[in-house]
């Protein structure tokens, strides 16, 4: 259901149900996480903002899927972790303590 289309309009004024209410809890339920880092991007760089989230999710999918064969160096800290793994573990593909991610943010500072 869409809150908005479903809403009633009452003279100038729009009126919500409890359902419509319910529903775009709901709805924000499914992308609270990333709704909550966009809300926090000025308004005229969420769309730039959204596409290069797509543009990393699909380097480290290319990473995932071809770059078992290098290992960082043990200095970078991420132990005996291929690239292929880290990028699983970025992606959420499987399992890992969140320490994978952070040391990978670092490497970006």
């Amino acid at each position: 259901m869409n809150a908005i289309a479903t809403s009633e309009k009452v003279g100038a004024k729009v009126t919500w149900s409890e359902n419509e209410f319910i529903d775009a809890a709901v709805q924000y339920g499914t992308v609270k996480t990333l709704l909550d880092a966009l809300v926090k991007i000025k308004p005229s760089d969420r769309k730039r903002a959204v596409e290069r989230a797509h543009e990393v999710i699909g380097l480290l999918t290319d990473m995932a899927d071809n770059a078992s064969s290098y290992t960082p160096s043990s200095d970078m800290g991420f132990g005996s972790e291929n690239a292929a793994n880290i990028a699983d573990a970025i992606l959420g593909r499987r399992a890992t303590s969140g320490k994978l991610k952070t040391t990978f943010a670092k490497l970006a500072r």
